[in-house]
């Protein structure tokens, strides 16, 4: 029958679970629910085998910018060489097959979930470092996640792993160049590793970026739209997207140099509602948020910064993610030269 090659799991789209039905083909017997329905599918590179090769070979196509399959690629067609796979079924070639995209509801229907992606940005000096993690109710088999940036503000640098959480995982990405750059970030856990990926929130590492242009720190710098998530029984589930992601949690550079260091904000104060800071001189400078205890529950801003005017906003949670209670908190700024303490009443 026709196939598209390198479509291992025959769902009409060449994705990260392509990558993860190849890993499962080396490990499964002929019959699982998981076995590749058309071998010469996944023969990715039409050597007449299925190989380590072929799952390489696809995860370069889809993050390094590698060169496609061999035909049949895109659209459904024979096999145009003789090998000994064969092809059982392939319903992507059949009259009236649904593909499955990021926007199709069976993603989600399937698995019973929607699995949340959730990016905090960190600001040192010149660098934004953006800290990714998923949480999902399932083992974490495979992902992919797009992550999209204004070039004329940021430059992506690298892809950091962190700790032990992230063993096991391969990261491939990519750039794309327009006029909004944008990644993709994709990763296979390593199914010969003997404690399976636990379920829950997964720290999978942190995005690096470095700012092109330190006087237009916009808060539509980061963008991360939806994924793709594959857990470990083979059922996909769309990764939900954090949307935008504030540069510098939410700083804008308004422009104006004040004569001396300032902070306005509305009291009482509602989670997301603008704060005024105003910085007369460059110099290292601090926003932070404390508890009734004096206890650092979150840090607004951390770094190095031009002279200005800058809005900021505190989204009502801690450092880790968590929402704090309605009452009585304190911000706290400190430049090289004074400091202003504000109490806020938090209200919802």
């Amino acid at each position: 029958p026709s196939f598209i090659r390198g479509d291992t799991n025959a769902d009409g789209v060449l994705d990260i679970r392509d990558a993860f039905y190849h890993m499962l083909a080396h490990r499964i017997a002929e019959g699982s629910p998981y076995y590749p329905p058309c071998l010469d599918a996944a023969d990715f590179d039409d050597s007449g085998e299925i190989s380590l090769g072929d799952l390489l070979a696809l995860l370069d196509y889809l993050y390094q910018g590698g060169p496609p399959p061999p035909p049949p690629f895109p659209d459904c067609g024979p096999d145009p060489t003789e090998d000994p796979l064969g092809c059982a079924s392939f319903p992507p070639c059949e009259p009236g097959f649904l593909v499955m995209g990021l926007d199709s509801p069976g993603l989600v229907a399937a698995t019973g979930e929607t699995v949340r992606l959730r990016a905090e940005p960190v600001v040192g000096g010149t660098t934004i470092r953006v800290p990714v993690s998923l949480t999902s109710g399932r083992s974490l088999a495979a992902f992919e996640f797009t992550v999209r940036f204004d070039p004329a503000i940021l430059r992506f640098t690298g892809l950091e792993r962190l700790g032990a959480e992230a063993e096991g995982l391969e990261y491939l990405a990519t750039a794309v160049a327009g006029e909004r750059d944008e990644i993709r970030i994709g990763g296979v856990v390593d199914l010969t590793l003997s404690r399976p990926w636990r379920s829950g929130e997964t720290l999978l590492g942190a995005l690096l970026f470095e700012t092109v242009r330190a006087d237009r720190l916009d808060g539509a710098a980061i963008d991360v739209p939806d994924g793709i998530y594959v857990g470990a029984d083979g059922a996909a589930a769309r990764i939900a997207g954090q949307g935008t992601v504030l540069s510098y949690r939410g700083e804008t550079l308004l422009g104006e140099i004040p004569a001396s260091l300032g902070l306005h904000l509305s009291n009482p104060m509602r989670a997301g509602a603008a704060i005024l800071l105003e910085i007369p001189a460059a110099g290292a400078v601090s926003a932070e948020i404390f508890n009734v205890r004096g206890q650092k529950i979150r840090t607004l801003l951390a770094g190095d910064r031009p002279a200005g005017a800058y809005e900021l906003t505190w989204d009502g949670r801690t450092e880790s993610g968590q929402d704090v209670v309605p009452g009585i908190y304190y911000l706290r700024v400190k430049s090289e030269t004074s400091g202003i303490t504000r109490k806020i009443t938090l209200v919802r």
